[in-house]
């Protein structure tokens, strides 16, 4: 219910202002051959069933909820977005608490928290920097989560050579992630880069490592346009 009450798109200018990519599936764009199942479309009607059926009809009874942040204020936009929407739609009671970084991380740690934000940067460029994180044995998986479908599919995309079939396996483990909600995606970081129109060999990057080495300049660039490399 959670899940479908949260509507991305009303947060989407602020998202972009920031450069953003709003989103609702946990593995962002740009791997190669990697395409995410569909995420959890905004449906507060869906929503409210959802509570109603699981006790809470109208709101009624659902114990408070308290989002956990960290310090930054573009953080806290959101969490005050998606406390009005839970407010608004669901008629549950939300409050916000903020943290500096190291008691934030001794909180989510412990697991010492109703809902809290979180975000990654894709340490190598390969879907499986996500997919991991989410493992019951990972470290990183500060949520409490356990599905064995789900360790079984990612442990068996590592051991897994044909690339068209291991992304197979990391889909079908994300569409897991995404039907029981553990997380809530929202948006996705994005980087811009300015680069001369001279500049050849510059590529975009999911983890934002530029081999520099590979740059090269060329010389002709007026003569030959825009026509690049």
């Amino acid at each position: 219910a959670l899940n479908k009450a949260v509507d991305r798109r009303a947060i989407t200018d602020q998202l972009l202002k920031r450069g953003e990519i709003p989103g609702a599936h946990f593995v962002p764009v740009g791997f190669p051959q990697y395409q995410s199942p569909p995420g959890p479309e905004y449906d507060p009607q869906e929503a409210a069933r959802l509570l109603a059926e699981a006790g809470y009809p109208n709101g009624q009874g659902f114990p408070p909820v308290e989002i956990l942040f960290n310090t930054l204020e573009s953080h806290r936009k959101i969490a005050e977005a998606i406390q009005q929407m839970w407010a608004r739609t669901l008629n549950i009671r939300v409050t916000l608490h903020n943290e500096e970084w190291a008691s934030y991380l001794k909180s989510t740690n412990r697991l010492d928290f109703d809902v809290a934000r979180r975000g990654w940067v894709a340490d190598y460029p390969d879907p499986s920097t996500f997919i991991d994180l989410m493992e019951s044995t990972n470290g990183n998986n500060n949520t409490g989560w356990k599905n064995a479908e789900y360790d079984r599919l990612a442990s068996q995309a590592r051991e897994e050579r044909n690339a068209a079939r291991r992304m197979e396996l990391m889909r079908r483990a994300e569409q897991i992630l995404l039907r029981e909600a553990p997380v809530i995606p929202i948006y996705s970081y994005s980087s811009n880069n300015l680069i001369k129109p001279y500049v050849r060999g510059f590529l975009p990057s999911p983890t934002e490592e530029y081999p520099l080495h590979k740059l090269w300049i060329d010389y002709a660039w007026r003569a030959n346009g825009s026509a690049g490399e």
